[in-house]
């Protein structure tokens, strides 16, 4: 089944005040937010949701995985991979698990990622053009607008690609509403 990323992302920029997430949250509940809002996504679509993934042992853990097409033995179809990464010293590591080298690749992958600033995401994006193996991928950059003075990250550019071309591109902000975070286009 093929997803339209860029819907996942303009449903995920709707909801994400029902996360419920204040700038005084830690990092780590931003992660495990973001991760179970996707995984009750993939629940919902059908799918069955995996924290933690490591294919029976033969990767690393991956932080959410949606699989179909269990016979009982074995899941064939490894639908999605996503990865979620708050510290900026991992952006590099992270795009290198979304698209190694391995016995089953997914047919989607979404890497979360909070970056310093947009020049880092126009570097990364050279490295996503090279390294891109799987049919679609979404990434989304958390970072701070150039004049921003806010605790929290106030801009949110996704890029969906095609295998190693980008197809599409979209841009959202952060804004604080009685201290929840909301992000609107």
């Amino acid at each position: 089944m093929q997803f339209d990323l860029m819907k996942l992302f303009d449903r995920y920029v709707r909801n994400y005040h029902t996360f419920h997430l204040t700038v005084d949250h830690g990092k780590h509940s931003f992660t495990m937010t973001e991760i179970e809002y996707f995984s009750r996504l993939g629940s919902m679509l059908g799918y069955h949701a995996y924290t933690e993934d490591t294919c029976n042992g033969l990767n690393r853990p991956m932080d959410l995985t949606w699989w179909d097409g269990f016979d009982g033995t074995y899941w064939h179809d490894f639908i999605l991979h996503l990865e979620r990464e708050n510290y900026f010293k991992k952006d590099m590591e992270t795009l290198e698990k979304l698209f190694c080298k391995r016995e089953l690749s997914p047919m989607h992958a979404i890497g979360i990622l909070n970056v310093p600033n947009y020049e880092r995401i126009e570097e990364l994006l050279q490295h996503v053009k090279k390294m891109c193996n799987v049919p679609q991928a979404m990434l989304i950059f958390r970072t701070y607008s150039q004049e921003s003075d806010k605790n929290f990250f106030d801009e949110v550019y996704t890029y969906v690609f095609h295998q190693k071309k980008c197809v599409a591109t979209k841009k959202a902000y952060v804004s604080e509403v009685f201290g929840v975070l909301h992000m609107h286009e």
